[in-house]
């Protein structure tokens, strides 16, 4: 099989990176990671009284799964659309993009999408800039109590 031959919504669901932020960019959502469910898909917007905005996420009318929440529907299905690559290597395609904060911070000002990814699991993905050591939301409005373990380019 030819790698160059996949359609886009494959290379989205093997990890490719590219095609996952292509999809996202047209707003289409790839299948349910647990179900494989691709009609019964819905982006939500509810109110949170806690963080006092409203949140997005994405959720199955199938199995119920649903994505972490965001502050915008974007970087909600981003986060649905994301996958973990199946192939390591892949060859031509960035399969992860990810760089650890260990390793190399983001130029302050630029808007990234962050996660934390650590023992107890990926959560938190969202679209954040920083300045100095703080993460800020992307209208520098809202200071995030956390510290992002990952960041790539959007």
């Amino acid at each position: 099989m030819e790698f160059e031959k996949l359609d886009e919504k494959t290379l989205a669901l093997l990890g490719d990176c590219e095609a996952q932020r292509r999809i996202t960019k047209r707003g289409l959502l790839i299948p349910c990671p647990f179900c494989g469910e691709k009609d019964e898909l819905s982006i939500k917007c509810v109110y949170s009284p806690l963080i006092k905005y409203e949140v997005y996420f994405i959720k199955c009318g199938i199995c119920g799964c649903q994505s972490c929440t965001s502050t915008d529907e974007e970087t909600a299905i981003h986060a649905w659309n994301s996958r973990v690559p199946i192939i390591k290597n892949f060859v031509g395609f960035e399969m992860s993009g990810w760089i650890s904060v260990q390793e190399q911070l983001p130029e302050e000002g630029v808007i990234v999408i962050t996660k934390i990814d650590d023992e107890n699991g990926v959560r938190n993905i969202q679209k954040l800039t920083r300045k100095g050591n703080m993460w800020f939301l992307p209208d520098l409005s809202v200071y995030v109590y956390y510290t992002p373990t990952h960041w790539k380019s959007l």
